[in-house]
């Protein structure tokens, strides 16, 4: 399980932050429902994660409507087609 709970391996370097996630291992973000107080510019990070995310075909995504906002990806096949 990776649990990217900061700027690299969620937005900066997401591919090498997936890399040791094993079939059936887990991959976490936090932090995706806008709050008070992000920066300038956090809002689009947050989608354009989602997006990479969701286009992805070796994972599987799940977003959770909890806390700040969750997503889990579970990896579903060992390389990326």
């Amino acid at each position: 399980m990776v649990f990217a709970d900061t700027w690299p391996g969620k937005f900066t370097h997401l591919d090498r932050a997936l890399e040791p996630v094993a079939v059936g291992g887990t991959y976490v973000v936090d932090d995706l429902v806008e709050q008070p107080g992000w920066p300038q510019g956090h809002a689009e990070h947050v989608v354009s994660l989602l997006a990479a995310l969701e286009r992805r075909t070796d994972f599987r995504t799940m977003r959770l409507a909890w806390a700040g906002g969750l997503l889990m990806a579970v990896r579903t096949a060992a390389v990326r087609p």
